[in-house]
């Protein structure tokens, strides 16, 4: 019994286990066949509609020919399409196949559980209907992708094409929900969704070659700083509104979890961007993300073009182009407070071109810093105030720049950014033959601008820099070589706020400028000079040279300057030595005419103070002391000169002239030349000066009036009058002459003194008075008038008495034998220098204890007389008078009378200018006898018939025939005349008429 027992327990165990083996069996076998029916047939229908039911509970439309299930690649569909279940826009997703790994819980949860997913030849479309971006598409898109857990992927592999674009991606990223989460603030952000975005960029990017992006990333979305990856595009050509560029290339790499650090590699061979564009083009960024709890961060880059050039700027028509750029440097400091940041920057330029500027190399370095205390902002302060939290020091080194029309040759400077302070620590330059060294500081808060310079180049070639004044002050100097200027400056910059400021009615009253100049072989307004130099000061829109010291070739200048820029007003206080003619160039054209009256041959000293006016030449005036010697006023040399001189209103004068030649002297009270009257006053001036130097100096037509009269002793002149500077027909002199060994013709005057009068076109002679020829006496007066257009109309009336014959005739040269004292008067009513034909007169002529005989014309008896009584025709007259007319040049007399001992001479008769005799002359034997000469004449008169005489010829040569004698009887009469008219004889000396 007890062996039955366990027998049948173990048959029922047999049994049991063949059912539950068959079970098993049954178990495999129909899971087998709904494996095989769910990876061939596919989803039954109930589980179709389950599966479409929960997708569209997720506002998905599922739409696929077939669902299958793979054991090892989980559910595969054919045909799948994917698209927002209750909008028109969002994506549509169709794909040929598509695996979804892990499983589905069909629960009222409705959750998906995905562990992997596949898509094989699909296709994105994002609808952006309503929006002016077109459809956002992915084409030929292969995706692999494992998740772990919601929020987990792994991207294997995912390849397609976007617009054009060959994008491939891998990588594996966790807290998938914070994507969302930024593609959702993005969207509240920017007003509109990402694809939208998207969709308008790549709608106008347009490529000549698909370009390819390469992805791959891994880390946590939540915290993108840990997040490592690496972005790789490639491109041959790319168009587009933002970029133009060939052969790009670009690698950007992120290595956050290990180093918290990325790298940015990118390169082209052209780009070009809105506002510029570049060759061979390369780029490179080290970035270092914060650390865990810290927001520091720091960065290094370099980049490198060719060509480089940018659109041109605002308001300018031209841009900025390199030739060859780098640029280099790092950045660190909290990623979240920019204010913070520390960073160096270094900028390398070649053939660099701007509107501001150009230079052919150009290297700067930048070094800046937070402030150590930032003030806070101050709305007076305008731009300045995003500058101060920041200190910036920098340095730079250029050479062949040029810099807003300014040229160098080579410049170095370096500075410093602190507020309040910005300065120029220093910088030297190269530039137009010179160098130029300058400190330059700016305060922000009180707007104080302070420079410090030295320079040795040609400002002229910063003309294009300066105002209209200050180009015409300027191009008063001149020089061979550029001076060397040493200077201090400071002014008050407007109002930062004052975007138009009032350059001239702001700053330059603030405007304070010390220095001084040195220059050698320079030149002031065309003054050449061999050196110059002087201290300098401007303050209060006033200039001031304290000190100007300048040398030429013939002296030295000392002088002190003053310009006013609110009146353009200046004074110029000065001693000199050097050549007056120096000074044209200050003057104006009609000032200068008055150095057409001067010429020095030594420099004079000149103790001067010039005022005037930069804007009006017209107003310039000068007070002067001259001190000279060797000079000529108006062609008259002069020895010495001492004066002092005043111009005003284009009025000369001289005032307290001394004037020497030789032992000569010449003074003045005044004299005044007007150059707006164009004449010449002067005013109590006397000299001992030959006048004919100074009728020289007056003018041609004065000299020729005066040209007859002339003093062998230069005598005492007083003259008053006026003088025109270019016509003397306007004269109005005043002489007073007096003076010894005066010449006029061939006659001599021992002493004489008078008063010329000139006015006008006439000459008047008055009040003459002198002594002559052994005590005799002269007085009379005289006019000329100049106004005729042939010769000078004129009238003089001269008396003279007690006359020495014997020494008028020594005087003249004639070697007779003639003695006596003679008188008389010689009126000239009218004539004219140049027509000898027309002169109308009248005189009178006296004699005594005259011996005249061998004067041909009263000769003529003194032959018969020897014959009849020798020795009576050599008798002296006791007296002579006669009275005459001139009329048409021809001397009329019917009153001649000639007394001697034993005979009285009768002339009437006529001669001419051309000394042609046309007379008659009667002798009167005894006629002067005491007590019966009367009637001894009366008695002898038939015999006194013989001695009346009919005289022609000239009074050299006088012709002599009786009027009642035959000539044969006058040969026994005069036997030896007759003989020395036939024979021939000697040539006698020539004797002149008196």
């Amino acid at each position: 019994m007890a062996a039955t027992q366990p027998r049948r327990f173990r048959n029922f165990a047999r049994k049991l286990f063949r059912w539950f083996r068959i079970f098993i069996w049954l178990v495999v076998l129909f899971v087998l066949l709904a494996g095989i029916y769910l990876q061939q047939i596919g989803l039954p229908g109930f589980l179709k509609t389950r599966l479409l039911k929960t997708s569209r509970n997720h506002g998905i439309e599922l739409e696929f020919g077939r669902a299958r299930l793979r054991w090892y690649r989980g559910i595969v569909f054919d045909n799948l399409r994917l698209h927002p279940a209750h909008s028109t826009n969002g994506p549509l997703v169709s794909a040929q196949a598509a695996e979804f790994g892990g499983g589905i819980s069909l629960n009222s949860t409705s959750r998906w559980h995905l562990s992997s997913l596949k898509l094989q030849k699909a296709t994105l479309i994002w609808n952006n209907s309503g929006t002016d971006a077109g459809p956002l598409t992915i084409s030929n898109l292969n995706a692999a992708a494992r998740f772990h857990g919601q929020d987990a992927m792994e991207l294997e592999r995912v390849s397609g094409e976007v617009h054009g674009i060959r994008l491939q991606l891998a990588g594996d990223v966790t807290n998938l929900a914070s994507l969302t989460r930024m593609f959702r603030r993005g969207e509240v952000e920017k007003g509109e969704n990402f694809p939208v975005r998207l969709a308008r960029v790549l709608g106008q990017l347009h490529f000549a070659e698909a370009p390819e992006i390469r992805i791959a990333f891994s880390g946590d979305l939540a915290e993108p700083r840990k997040c490592t990856g690496q972005v790789r595009l490639r491109a041959a050509d790319v168009a587009s509104p933002w970029i133009t560029g060939t052969n790009l290339f670009w690698d950007a790499r992120v290595r956050g979890q290990a180093t918290n650090s990325g790298v940015l590699r990118g390169s082209a061979g052209y780009v070009a961007v809105p506002w510029g564009s570049g060759t061979n083009l390369t780029a490179t960024l080290f970035l270092s993300l914060p650390d865990p709890g810290s927001t520091f961060w720091s960065c290094e880059f370099y980049t490198a073009a060719n060509a480089v050039a940018t659109r041109p700027l605002r308001d300018r028509t031209n841009a900025i182009s390199v030739d060859r750029f780098a640029l280099s440097g790092y950045v660190h400091g909290p990623w979240n407070a920019p204010r913070a940041w520390r960073g160096n920057v270094k900028v390398n330029a070649v053939r660099a071109a701007s509107p501001w500027g150009n230079a052919r190399l150009a290297n700067t370095v930048f070094d800046f810093a937070p402030h150590a205390s930032p003030p806070n902002e101050n709305e007076d302060w305008s731009f300045w105030n995003a500058l101060a939290p920041i200190s910036v020091a920098w340095e730079l080194d250029a050479s062949d720049c040029e810099i807003d029309a300014l040229q160098f040759g080579g410049m170095k400077s370096s500075g410093l950014w602190n507020f309040p302070e910005l300065s120029i620590q220093s910088f030297r330059a190269r530039l137009y033959d010179g160098e130029a060294y300058a400190h330059l500081k700016l305060n922000v808060t009180n707007r104080l601008v302070e420079l410090a310079s030295a320079t040795d180049f040609n400002a002229h070639r910063l003309d294009r820099l300066l105002t209209p004044f200050g180009r015409r002050w300027l191009d008063q100097f001149t020089w061979n070589s550029p001076p060397l200027l040493r200077a201090t400056l400071s002014f008050i910059h407007p109002a930062w706020t004052n975007r138009a400021p009032d350059w001239r009615g702001e700053v330059l009253p603030t405007l304070q400028i010390d220095g001084d100049v040195e220059a050698e072989g320079s030149a002031f307004r065309k003054i050449p000079l061999l050196s110059a130099a002087t201290d300098f000061h401007y303050s209060n829109m006033v200039w001031t040279l304290p000190n100007l010291h300048a040398r030429r070739s013939e002296g030295e200048l000392e002088l002190r300057f003053e310009g006013n820029d609110r009146t353009y007003g200046y004074r110029v206080r000065f001693q000199s030595s050097i050549d007056p003619e120096a000074v044209k160039p200050l003057l104006d054209t009609e000032s200068q005419k008055i150095f057409n009256e001067f010429s020095v041959a030594v420099p004079p000293r000149v103790l001067a103070d010039i005022r005037g006016q930069w804007d009006d030449d017209s107003r310039i005036g000068f007070e002067a002391a001259i001190a000279a010697t060797n000079l000529v006023i108006r062609g008259t040399d002069l020895d010495t000169l001492t004066t002092a001189v005043q111009f005003t209103n284009r009025v000369l004068t001289v005032q307290q002239l001394h004037a020497t030649r030789g032992d000569r002297e010449i003074r003045a009270e005044s004299v005044e030349l007007d150059f707006a009257r164009e004449n010449i006053a002067f005013t109590n001036v006397y000299g001992t000066i030959d006048p004919h130097l100074v009728t020289d100096a007056i003018g041609s037509k004065a000299s020729a009036a005066i040209a007859p009269y002339r003093f062998e002793t230069p005598p005492t002149i007083h003259l008053n009058g006026t003088l025109p500077m270019h016509d003397v027909d306007g004269a109005d002199l005043h002489f007073e002459v007096s003076g010894e060994k005066f010449h006029v013709w061939k006659l001599t005057v021992d002493r004489v003194s008078g008063k010329v009068d000139w006015v006008r076109e006439t000459l008047s002679v008055t009040n003459v008075e002198g002594s002559a020829y052994a005590g005799g006496s002269i007085a009379g007066h005289a006019f000329f008038d100049f106004r005729p257009r042939l010769g000078t109309d004129f009238y003089f009336d001269a008396a003279v008495a007690d006359i020495s014959l014997q020494a008028l005739t020594t005087s003249q040269r004639i070697t007779n034998q003639l003695e006596g004292v003679i008188g008389g008067q010689l009126a000239i009513a009218s004539g004219n220098t140049e027509s000898r034909t027309n002169w109308q007169g009248y005189g009178r002529a006296n004699l005594r204890d005259g011996f005249i005989w061998e004067i041909p014309i009263f000769g003529i008896f003194s032959p018969v007389l020897n014959a009849i009584a020798p020795g009576v025709g050599k008798s002296k007259a006791r007296e002579a008078s006669m009275n005459f007319v001139i009329t048409n040049s021809v001397v009329h007399s019917d009153d001649l009378e000639i007394r001697a001992s034993m005979l009285r001479l009768l002339y009437r008769g006529d001669v001419d200018l051309e000394q042609r005799l046309h007379a008659t002359v009667e002798a009167e034997l005894l006629r002067d006898t005491w007590m019966v000469g009367r009637a001894l004449s009366l008695a002898l008169t038939p015999f006194s018939k013989l001695f009346e005489y009919r005289v022609s010829g000239t009074l050299r040569d006088p012709v002599s025939e009786p009027l009642h004698i035959p000539k044969f009887l006058m040969m026994t009469l005069r036997p030896f005349h007759s003989l020395k008219k036939i024979l021939p004889e000697k040539p006698e000396v020539e004797t002149a008429p008196p």
